[in-house]
Formats: C-alpha cells, sequence, structure tokens
C-alpha cells in the first residue's frame, strides 16, 4: 500500500523537545499552529512528503527564528497563494534548502532575501537572514524552470547561471541535455508570436542561433535565397526586417511560412542534433523539396538523440496549465507513488470522475499536439520487431538511450505505454517483473494457463523436455515472439523431468501441494505467511486450498522465519560466507560453557551481537536457527534450542590431537573455519568440529586459536600472575568482569587481547566463562551480572512506550552496569522485533510471554 502524501509541523520552543503534528489539511495544520503560537514564542517547520527529515537538522536554523514558521522547498512548492515565503532560501539543511515564510501564520514580514538581491544580486549571508550562503539566486524564467524541474538547479548554481544574462553567458558550458531543456523552455517564455521566424531566432537558444542554416531542414527555394544573400547562420537573420525579407528575390508568404517551420523543427532537436544533423545532412545535398513535410525522419532521429522520453515529458507538462500538470504528474507516479482519482479529487474538492477528464484531456493533447509519443511508438515498435528476448521495463534504456532515466521511473514509462501508445504495445507484469510487449495481459495469462494445462496433461504421454519446450513456445508464433521463453520458463516451473540430461522425460506437473508450495514461495521476493502461501497455492492450481491443507507441505518445503512465516534459501539475509562465520561464532558460544548447557537461539542472538553487532543486525532467532541447522554440528533438541553434541572421551581426545598437529603445522594462529576445513581435509569428512579450550590449544583472538606459549604474548610461566590477577580484580569487584571490561579492572600489557586473556583464565579451576561473555568466579555459581538481553526484558516489561535510543543506552547501561555501544543497542533492539519510529525514537513494546510460547510450539510443528 503507498503512503499518503502527508504535511509536517514541526514546532520547538527554546529550551524544549521538538513537537511533530502530522496531516493530510493544510487548515488542520495552521489550526495546530496558531493553538502553539498563543502559548508563547516558538519556532516551525513546515514539510511536505512521505516522511520527514529528522528535527535536530533544524536546530540551529530554528533557534535564530523564533515566532517564524521555516518552509521546506517541497512544501513552498504546494502551499496556496495566501502563505507567502522568501523568494531565495534563508538556508540549507542536510541538502534541504530552507524558506522564511512571510504571510499566513499569525504574522506579515518583509522579505530578507529581495533586500539582499536588490543590494547584492546573492542571497549572502546576512544576520536578519539566518546567515544563508552566498549563492546566485534565480530569477525570472530561469526560477520558473527551476520549479519545473528542481533536479537541474545543481548544475545551474555550479556555473553560476541564475538568470538571462548568465545564461546567455555559460550555457554552453552545460551538458547537450541540459542546454536542450533550458533553451527550449526559454523559448517557451519569450516568444510571442511563433509564426514569425524573426521572433523565434530572436528567442531562440544560442546553440540555435549560431547554427550553420544549412544544417536546417530547408526547402530549395529558402537555401538558395539565403545562399545568394550570404545569410550563412541563424543568428544572420538578426539584420533584416519582416520587409527586408520580404524584398529578398524569390523570398514570399510561403518561404516565410516554410522558415519559421524549420527554425521550429531545429528547436525541437535540441542541441545535441543540431551537432549530430550534420552527418544527416552530409549524405545528401542538405535540402528538401518545397513541399516536403518538416516533420520527418530527420525529426524523429533528432529527438532520440536529444531530449529523450522523460525530456520531452518535462517540457509538455511545463507547457500546461499547473492543475492538469499536477494531476498527470500525481496519476502516472512520477515524484511519489501513483495516486487514485479519488485522491487527487480530495486535493482540489472535485469529484474523482472530473480528474478522470482532465487526466483523458491532457493526454489526448499529447497524443494529438506532441511528436514525442510518435517517436516512442516507433523505437517500441523497432526494439521488438526482431527481438527474441522478453523486454523487461528496466532494459529499456539499455537497448536505447531515448528511455533514459526510465529505469528508475518505471511507473511513470509503465503508465505512458498503457495512455499514449494507442494499445499498441501493453506492460505484462509477471511476478514482480513489468515486460513491455505486443501482448496485453489478458492474453498473456490465457496462454500461460493454457500452456500449463497442456504440460499437465503431457505427463501421461512421455514427451521429452525438447517437445515440451517447443510446444509451448509454438503458443507465440508471430506477435509476441520475444515471449516464448519467459513463457517456457514460468509454464515450466512445475515440470519434473526423469532421465539423462540428453532424453529427460516429463513424469510428473506439480500436483502434488509441495510442489505448489515451492512455487509460491520462489516467486515472493520475501518470506510468506502460511495463509499467503495458501492464497497463492490457490491461485497457481485453479482451486481453493485452505491454510490447514498446507500447513505440513510449507514446514516440509520452507524453513521457519516468523511466527508463522515461512520462506527459502533466499529469503534469509544472508551470504553463504556469513551464514558460516555466524554458525562458527554460535558454536564457539556454546563450546566455551559447561556440558550439557542448552541454548535458546534468542540468547545466542543476543550473545553474536556484542561479538559482531553489525552483522548480526539482519539476523534474529530464526535466521540463525536457519544458519545452525545449514552449518552447525550442535545438536537441535527443537523449539530452537540448541546444545553441543555428545561425544565419547576417545572422540574428544582424537580430535584435539588432530587440532595441535594442524596448529603446528600452520606455525600460527588459525581461524575456526579454517581449523575446520583442515580437520575435514585430514579426516576425509567435510563437518565442522568442536575445538576445545584447553591448554595447549587456547583462544588467543576474536576467532583465532593459537598455542600456548608460542601464540601468546603472556607466556606460559607469567600467566600464573595473570590468572591471579583476574582472580583478585573479581574478588575485589564481587561481580563478574566482561570481556570489553578487561582492561578496565585488569592490569596487564596494551598487547594481551582481551580474549587471550579469558581463554588463560578459564584454564584455572576457580574461574569460569560465562553467559553474557563474563568472567566470574564458580564459587559464586554466576555471573553476578545481568547480561543485554536480560536487561532489554526488562525494559519491555518495565517501561513500554516509545523512547528514544539515549534514554534506551543510558537505561541498559544502568541494569547491565557497563558501558554500552549505541550501535550494539540498536542491532539488539532490532532483532527483538522492536519497531523504529524514526527520528532516534523505538517503540518499546511488552513482551507477551505467550507468544514466545506460541512461537516455540510453532517451531516443533516445523520440525516435525
Amino acid at each position: 500500500m503507498n503512503s499518503p502524501l502527508r504535511l509536517f509541523l514541526m514546532t520547538q520552543k527554546r529550551g524544549s523537545e521538538w513537537k511533530i503534528f502530522v496531516s493530510q489539511k493544510l487548515e488542520e495544520v495552521h489550526e495546530e499552529w496558531t493553538r502553539l503560537l498563543a502559548d508563547g514564542a516558538l519556532a516551525g517547520v513546515i514539510h511536505v512528503g512521505f516522511g520527514r527529515p529528522p528535527t535536530r537538522v533544524f536546530n540551529e536554523v530554528a533557534s535564530n527564528n523564533e515566532g517564524r514558521m521555516l518552509v521546506t522547498q517541497s512544501a513552498k512548492f504546494v502551499l496556496p497563494q495566501p502563505f507567502k515565503c522568501s523568494v531565495a532560501k534563508v538556508a540549507e539543511v542536510d541538502d534541504l534548502p530552507i524558506f522564511l515564510a512571510l504571510e499566513g501564520w499569525g504574522y506579515s514580514i518583509e522579505d530578507p532575501t529581495v533586500r539582499l538581491i536588490s543590494q547584492t544580486g546573492f542571497s549572502g549571508k546576512d544576520d536578519t537572514a539566518c546567515g544563508v550562503n552566498q549563492v546566485p539566486v534565480a530569477r525570472g524564467w530561469v526560477s520558473e524552470f527551476l520549479s519545473v524541474a528542481p533536479e537541474i538547479e545543481g548544475n545551474l548554481n555550479k556555473l553560476g547561471i541564475y538568470d538571462e544574462d548568465s545564461y546567455l553567458e555559460k550555457e554552453g558550458e552545460l551538458q547537450d541535455s541540459i542546454r536542450t531543456s533550458l533553451g527550449q523552455f526559454r523559448f517557451d517564455s519569450l516568444i510571442q508570436d511563433p509564426d514569425d521566424p524573426l521572433d523565434i531566432v530572436r528567442c531562440a537558444p544560442p546553440w540555435l542561433r549560431s547554427l550553420e542554416v544549412g544544417r536546417l531542414s530547408l526547402t530549395v527555394r529558402l537555401g538558395n535565397v539565403f545562399s545568394n544573400n550570404r545569410i550563412k547562420i541563424v543568428s544572420d537573420l538578426d539584420h533584416y526586417s519582416e520587409a527586408e525579407l520580404f524584398r529578398l528575390k524569390n523570398f514570399g508568404r510561403h518561404s516565410k511560412k516554410h522558415l519559421a517551420e524549420a527554425l521550429l523543427e531545429g528547436l525541437r532537436r535540441g542541441a545535441v542534433d543540431t551537432h549530430a544533423s550534420m552527418a544527416l545532412f552530409d549524405r545528401g545535398s542538405g535540402h528538401t523539396r518545397e513541399n516536403d513535410v518538416v516533420r520527418g525522419q530527420t525529426g524523429e532521429s533528432s529527438a532520440a538523440i536529444s531530449l529523450g522520453l522523460i525530456g520531452n515529458l518535462l517540457k509538455t507538462l511545463n507547457e500546461i496549465e499547473e492543475r492538469d500538470r499536477k494531476v498527470l504528474l500525481g496519476r502516472m507516479g512520477f515524484n511519489e507513488p501513483q495516486r487514485t482519482l479519488e485522491d487527487l479529487g480530495g486535493d482540489y474538492g472535485i469529484t474523482r470522475e472530473r480528474i478522470r477528464q482532465i487526466e483523458k484531456r491532457t493526454l489526448d493533447r499529447i497524443i494529438t499536439k506532441e511528436l514525442w509519443d510518435d517517436v516512442m511508438r516507433h523505437r517500441l515498435s523497432a526494439i521488438l520487431e526482431s527481438r527474441e528476448e522478453p523486454l523487461p521495463l528496466f532494459g529499456l534504456e539499455v537497448v536505447d538511450d531515448w528511455f533514459r532515466g526510465t529505469s528508475g521511473k518505471q511507473d511513470v514509462l509503465a503508465y505512458l505505454i498503457d495512455s499514449i501508445c494507442e494499445k499498441r504495445f501493453h506492460v505484462l507484469k509477471v511476478g514482480t517483473v513489468g515486460y513491455v510487449s505486443r501482448v496485453d495481459q489478458e492474453t498473456w495469462n490465457e496462454k500461460l494457463r493454457e500452456a500449463r494445462q497442456l504440460l499437465e496433461s503431457a505427463v501421461d504421454l512421455n514427451w521429452s523436455e525438447r517437445e515440451c519446450r517447443q510446444t509451448v513456445e509454438s503458443f507465440f508464433p508471430d506477435q509476441g515472439k520475444e515471449l516464448t521463453p519467459l513463457l517456457w520458463a514460468e509454464a515450466s516451473r512445475l515440470c519434473h523431468f526423469s532421465g539423462s540430461e540428453d532424453s529427460r522425460t516429463l513424469t510428473a506437473y506439480g500436483r502434488g501441494i509441495e510442489q505448489l508450495v515451492q512455487v509460491a514461495l520462489e516467486d515472493s521476493p520475501n518470506p510468506l505467511h502460511t495463509s499467503e502461501v495458501a492464497q497463492m497455492v490457490s491461485e497457481i492450481s485453479g482451486r481453493h486450498i485452505g491454510e490447514s491443507q498446507i500447513r505440513n507441505a510449507v514446514a516440509n518445503v520452507g524453513v521457519l522465519l516468523g511466527r508463522g512465516t515461512y520462506g527459502l534459501r533466499k529469503h534469509v539475509p544472508l551470504s553463504d560466507a556469513e551464514i558460516e562465520k555466524v554458525a562458527e561464532m554460535a558454536f564457539d558460544i556454546v563450546a566455551d560453557q559447561a556440558d550439557g548447557r542448552q541454548w535458546h537461539a534468542s540468547e545466542l542472538v543476543s550473545e553474536l551481537q556484542e561479538i559482531d553487532g553489525a552483522l548480526c543486525e539482519r539476523l534474529d532467532k530464526y535466521g540463525l536457527n536457519v544458519a545452525l541447522q545449514m552449518k552447525s554440528p550442535l545438536k537441535y533438541l527443537g523449539r530452537l534450542v540448541w546444545a553441543l553434541p555428545e561425544a565419547d572421551d576417545q572422540h574428544r581426545v582424537d580430535l584435539r590431537d588432530a587440532v595441535i598437529g594442524i596448529l603446528e603445522a600452520a606455525g600460527g594462529p588459525l581461524s575456526t573455519g579454517e581449523v575446520n576445513k583442515r580437520l575435514s581435509e585430514f579426516r576425509g569428512v567435510n563437518s565442522t568440529f568442536q575445538i576445545w579450550n584447553r591448554d595447549p590449544v587456547l583462544r588467543v583472538g576474536r576467532g583465532l586459536w593459537g598455542l600456548n606459549d608460542r601464540d601468546l604474548v603472556v607466556k606460559r610461566d607469567q600467566q600464573p600472575a595473570l590468572v591471579d590477577k583476574v582472580f583478585s580484580a573479581l574478588r575485589k569487584k564481587g561481580a563478574g568482569i566482561h570481556l570489553d571490561e578487561v582492561k578496565q579492572y585488569i592490569d596487564c600489557s596494551p598487547l594481551v587481547d582481551a580474549e587471550a586473556i579469558f581463554s588463560i583464565a578459564a584454564l584455572d579451576d576457580r574461574i569460569a566463562i560465562g553467559v553474557g561473555r563474563f568472567a566470574y568466579l564458580k564459587e559464586w555459581g554466576g555471573t553476578r551480572r545481568v547480561t543485554l538481553k536480560t536487561a532489554l526484558d526488562r525494559l519491555m516489561q518495565q517501561v513500554p512506550g516509545p523512547m528514544k535510543i539515549s534514554d534506551i543506552k543510558d537505561w541498559l547501561e544502568f541494569i547491565t552496569e557497563r558501558q554500552i555501544d549505541k550501535s550494539t543497542v540498536s542491532h539488539a533492539l532490532s532483532s527483538s522485533g522492536t519497531r523504529y519510529l524514526g527520528d532516534g525514537i523505538w517503540e518499546i513494546k511488552e513482551r507477551d510471554l505467550s507468544d514466545e510460547a506460541d512461537e516455540a510450539d510453532e517451531a516443533d510443528e516445523a520440525d516435525e
């Protein structure tokens, strides 16, 4: 579902926190501002969008504008006339221009930026203007152009183009596509009589005025007139009045008309094509016959080289009324998700039918008056003419540069194809991808249904894979032939072939629930709830299948990734290497504890976050469960619970001796993964083995194993003293010491890794390493410390509701009695299912213990 466009009113009183008011109605925002303003001076910021910037970015500019309303650029362009804003921006925060509201918000002031502009021509720094940046302020038609194409503002600012004079001086330094758009917009703003060739020359952009007249689509008569009178470039016509032109031999009313058409054609080609067209004219005489049509093949080629689809669309939209433009932009989803007729009707207080009429009238104007829609149809036809592969929407700009920029605006492209291509072309939705074709969606669906029915009926006919494919691909003999590979791919998904590669035979076609579930999960980019799977399976099979009917099949085919939610390997947001790394770290955590301890996946996630929060940000207990099932030798006990596998003493001795031999041969420390790799090679079995922290094999760093004495900074004869320091520090503190606190409580060389210190200390019978990566005295029976997970559980039980990340961090640090990185807190919140509200605020929800029981039961069902 698309998010609605909203008005955000952000207000702040001096020394207080920001308050945020959200509405879709300007009247409600105005009422809220008036109410707050009555309680005392405050500063406000109004923004329009689907989301808002963080309030902290406005702190400085708000402090300088108490009692005033600041307006972001997006809000400025949608506020109605009574709400006047400064001409120039008064500040810029995070690349977002900020304007000052002048009227309509309970006060009326003069525009401080106008005063600066009149004095200097720039909106420079000034105490009364909030310290704005010294950049030229767009004026006249340049300002109007930027209101339509704000994405070009950076290009103009870079060169200092902000008015007519600076444009004429520097426009040649712009990219040709921008030169074209800017020049055509300027022409439309200045032209008074488009039938007068001299007025066209006066308003023409520099790239057209400097063009040799021989490069225009001139008739033979006009070409001879210009040649005889030494008129070589377009700007030479400045030396003539209309009367003087008519005094030239062979120049009459028809010549005047043809000249105006040729000049407009040159303008339509754009800055790029005025150069590229030279090659076209060099192939022939450079002239056309007296009665040749100006809008010919040259014009089409020119349009393709210059503006392209998006540029032509923007130019056309600039020429229509503001309301019509906004309606069409909203319907096509140019800068926002596509909007409904009813939604747009609410904006203007008119019916959805009236919006539909406005949309149709605007589209009819494009089809009737514009050239680029014809070019679009022609180019699509040429692309599809001999194409043998499907053409996805996002690939159009790769195939033809005229469609450049459309990969990021696929909704716009689809809208235009459906609206102005006169039903010659269509956009097919296959899964999540849109394809351009001459075949409409209904025909495609029917052909796909027929192909699937054919393959299902062919199961008993012993058809070969080759026969199946040839038959399916014959469904599109002519129109839509490029879709045949896609049709086969979609129709054959449920096929099951048997036999050798060269002579595979169709033996089954997805008649079992599990095959249908597999297809549904493969089709989905995200994990699916069992209810969603049931719906998709019903659509694929053509018959109703209830949720209860597919539960076992879903559990057999997929993996549990949430409450009632299943997916495939592709839905686990970790690479194979990351899954292997996570499994290794989880194995090390479990192996560090006493035999027999059982670990819930959520506990392991909490421990992993302390080790590598960035990696584990994308990992929850379900994802970890999948990773352990794929890569870990840990024993799965069901209900998301894991433990060390059972092993006899002789087996442990054999592995220990093998690990010692591997480390001795390596000559230095090795990672857990590398040790396991060499163990697998040594034993001839590809598996993961348990490495014990037992002298002489010790953990010498995070994820690293080495040999005592050889790979440790603290040598064997120094280790008793180090162990005594750890023991004394624990005795003095009276509670466990976290791995991150080692250097704080234990006096030792900075070269000694904290993991190595814990590894050495764990060799002593008096010291243990417990959950949460705490060292503690065994006589205590526990760490006497609160882990991050436990602290977070308490927070959810005791302080539900929205909280700032800084407050959550302080609370957790108070409970755990140690410093915790903000990133670690964020990772822990994310993996616990806590919802982020934006602006550093998280929604803390009270944990429902019954939910955990339900989740465990569901995990049991998936295991069964």
